[in-house]
């Protein structure tokens, strides 16, 4: 999947977490900005990332070696 695909599944994915429609979802998406982008909405975005990726953060430990600066 290309970066294109990556920011229409971030977007989609957005969009369900916030409720707001998908049309309103931009390249400049923010939580300042995002119609329904709250707290909970972020929790919910994590969770959907997560899902989509197969990743179970509550299993996974991040540490050092997984940081790149």
């Amino acid at each position: 999947m290309g970066m294109k695909g990556i920011h229409e599944q971030l977007a989609a994915l957005l969009s369900d977490a916030c409720g707001a429609p998908l049309s309103s979802i931009g390249p400049d998406a923010a939580r300042d900005v995002t119609p329904g982008w709250d707290s909970v909405a972020t929790l919910h975005l994590i969770d959907s990332i997560e899902e989509s990726l197969g990743v179970d953060r509550k299993s996974t430990r991040l540490n050092s070696s997984h940081i790149t600066i």
